[in-house]
Parts: C-alpha cells; sequence; structure tokens
C-alpha cells in the first residue's frame, strides 16, 4: 500500500467488503495485549470498546452495529438514556476525498452550466489547487472541441494540446489563472485571464506571446547553496540569483527553458488586475498600497483614469487579489510594439527621401528655368548686334 494517506484512504474507500472488514480493527487495552499476543484486533457485534477521540472520547459502551461500507462502529454507551454514540474506526473511517463533482457545488470561477447535467468533471490534483479547472471543462464547455469525455481523450491522447509547453494527456489536469493553452493543428494559442465575476477566460494571443507565462511570487526562500527559491502562485518553484525579487512581484518565464525574461515589481503605479473578489477582472494602475497593521490584509487602490484602453472609476481590494501584469495584456493598448516603431521609422526615413528627392527635382527645374532665360537673353543681344552693324 501506497505510503500517502490521501492514497490510502482511496485505496480503502474502493476496496471490496472482505478487504475492507480488516480495516476496521481497534487497539487492544494493555491487560488485553498482554493477554492475546497482539495489539488489535478487529471489531464484532457486542464487544465492549472505549471511543478515544471525537465528540464521544473517553466513553465507553457496547458494540451494536459494525457498519462495513462506511467503516463506522456503532456504540450504545450504558445507561439509562441509553444514548447511542457513533465514533470512526480504522483508517476507513477518516474523512475520505470525493472523487466526483456536481455542477450545482462547483466553483463559481468554473465557466460551466449549472442545471443542465447533475454531475460534471472533477479537478485531479495538480498546479493552482482548487483555483484551477478540468481541463475537459475547457474542451468541452468553453471552446466546444469536444462533445464528450471520450472525444476529449482522443484528441488529448494526439498530443495536440500543449499547457505551457508540455503536451497534456489528462483531462483533469487543473487550468488556472495566466496558463498558456496551445493548440498546434489549429494554430491557435489562448491565456487564461480572470473574466467578469471572477469566472476563468480566454484570451486570445499569438505564437510569440505563446512561448512564456506570467506567474506571481507568493513565497521566497533561501535555500543551500545560497541560491534563493521563489514559489509562483501556481505552485512552480524558480531558483534565481536576483535578491531584488519580492513577494507579490510578476515574473515572466519561458516555457521551455524555465529562464525568467521579464520581471514587473509591485509598487504604485504598477499595471495590475484583480484575479477574485468583487472586481475580479478589471485592471488598473496602482495609485496607493495601504499597509495594514497586525495580521489584516493591505489594501491596494488602482485607478483607470490613465490606462489605455480600460475605462472606470477605479477600484480598490486587498493585495492577495492583485497581480502585476504586462502592457501588452491590454486590448486595444495604443502603445506601439517593436515592430511598430520600425515600420514607423521607415516610413519616416521614406518620407525624409521622398523630400529630398522632390527639393532635388526642383533645384534641377529652377537651373534649367534660368539656363533657358540666360539663353534667351543672349539671344536677344546677339540680334541687336546684328540690326547695328546693318545699320553702319
Amino acid at each position: 500500500m501506497s505510503e500517502k494517506p490521501r492514497t490510502q484512504r482511496k485505496q480503502t474507500a474502493e476496496a471490496p467488503l472482505h478487504e475492507r472488514h480488516s480495516e476496521v480493527r481497534a487497539t487492544l487495552s494493555d491487560d488485553l495485549r498482554e493477554q492475546y499476543g497482539q495489539r488489535s484486533v478487529r471489531v464484532n457485534e457486542g464487544d465492549t470498546v472505549e471511543v478515544m477521540r471525537g465528540d464521544f472520547a473517553g466513553e465507553t459502551g457496547e458494540v451494536l452495529a459494525v457498519d462495513l461500507k462506511e467503516a463506522v462502529v456503532h456504540v450504545d454507551e450504558p445507561g439509562p438514556l441509553g444514548r447511542r454514540a457513533t465514533g470512526p474506526a480504522g483508517i476507513g473511517g477518516q474523512e475520505r476525498m470525493t472523487r466526483h463533482q456536481k455542477r450545482l457545488s462547483a466553483p463559481k470561477r468554473w465557466p460551466v452550466e449549472r442545471k443542465t447535467e447533475t454531475f460534471t468533471v472533477k479537478a485531479d490534483a495538480g498546479p493552482h489547487g482548487e483555483a484551477g479547472v478540468p481541463l475537459l471543462v475547457v474542451l468541452r464547455d468553453v471552446l466546444g472541441y469536444a462533445d464528450s469525455r471520450k472525444e476529449a481523450r482522443y484528441a488529448l491522447n494526439q498530443d495536440n494540446v500543449v499547457i505551457n509547453g508540455t503536451a497534456v494527456s489528462d483531462e483533469e489536469r487543473p487550468v488556472g489563472m495566466f496558463d498558456i493553452l496551445a493548440f498546434q493543428e489549429r494554430e491557435e494559442y489562448y491565456r487564461v485571464f480572470p473574466g467578469e465575476g471572477g469566472r476563468l477566460a480566454l484570451t486570445p494571443i499569438d505564437a510569440e506571446a505563446a512561448q512564456s507565462k506570467l506567474g506571481k511570487i507568493v513565497e521566497k526562500r533561501d535555500v543551500p547553496g545560497g541560491d534563493v527559491q521563489v514559489t509562483l502562485h501556481d505552485g512552480q518553484t524558480l531558483l534565481v540569483e536576483d535578491e531584488a525579487y519580492t513577494p507579490g512581484d510578476s515574473l515572466v518565464v519561458a516555457n521551455e527553458s524555465d529562464d525568467v525574461v521579464a520581471h514587473f515589481e509591485y509598487e504604485e503605479g504598477a499595471l495590475v488586475t484583480a484575479v477574485a473578489g468583487s472586481h475580479a477582472g478589471e485592471i488598473g494602475r496602482i495609485d496607493e498600497i495601504q499597509v495594514t497593521p497586525g495580521s489584516a490584509a493591505n489594501n491596494v487602490i488602482a485607478s483607470q483614469d490613465d490606462t489605455p484602453g480600460v475605462s472606470g472609476d477605479g477600484f480598490e481590494t486587498i493585495a492577495e487579489y492583485i497581480v502585476v501584469i504586462d502592457e501588452n495584456f491590454i486590448e486595444g493598448s495604443d502603445e506601439p510594439s517593436d515592430s511598430d516603431e520600425d515600420e514607423e521609422t521607415e516610413t519616416e526615413a521614406d518620407d525624409e527621401d521622398a523630400d529630398v528627392d522632390a527639393d532635388d527635382e526642383s533645384e534641377a527645374n529652377d537651373d534649367e528655368e534660368a539656363a533657358e532665360e540666360d539663353s534667351e537673353a543672349s539671344d536677344g543681344d546677339d540680334s541687336e548686334d546684328d540690326q547695328g552693324g546693318d545699320e553702319q
């Protein structure tokens, strides 16, 4: 059996009844341990037991029933009231994780319809924790590239779906904030971005932008060897040499090499977005960071007046919900890219060349006109001289 507790609980919950029966055991007292030469025995109806923990810890009673399916024993406390206590027994009696997810109880950020079906897929363990959305939900409910789980599995087995530079074959793999989804055959690329109401939305991007992803630093620590380790919001860890990185900053990380290609500091004037709360999906620039003494969260006041492509009166939220982003995250930004600047430079150079050519042509025309005037004047003088000679 695996050493991981959650794996043990899963194996116990899915085990047949004859195997689960062996898990319903109780530890013997010191006297009985010496008498029988063993530490624990199987719990049966009629045994006298003592509850060791829980709401009925310390109470003693007779076992009325043993529920093998739920791995629970029912104990009747002796006394005039004859109260009935229910306590856990063995590994199977502990709190178990569920393998199912109903649509009505799905997180609000999941973009799924609530009343069309009863169940939906449950996210597997992976990045983003509880904030992640299963990949099947993205393929089936958001993009509509698959009508069923079977179709999604077939597509994933072709290694055409890539998340953050790695091909994915698990339809339950969590997809979270700022992940990069690439569909190679379709040549489509998306960035996961907070939408209205905190729901995860997909923003189309180009192939160059899909080569790296954004991550918020949530933890920083020193590790043996003199390196500095930072942990991003999706659980990814990076070893960096620059100690200027602080929690709250954002890093742009290359998908293939995990190298840091850009760094955005968490400071006043930085471009940020809210990823949770009532202002999820809004973009603005930090006007003020209000540090709250004690354990309360710090507040961030952001304005939207001087932000191109964004309209609004600004917003205020806690620092935990704020992520510093790049300028190209804004749709319709007026700031030119490098290619635009090159095109503008070439256009200006062409205009200057055209102006120079026009000036040269104008000067040439002036010279020709002056030469013609001189020629006419010379002809006029020659004719006058000829007339004077004839008169003489």
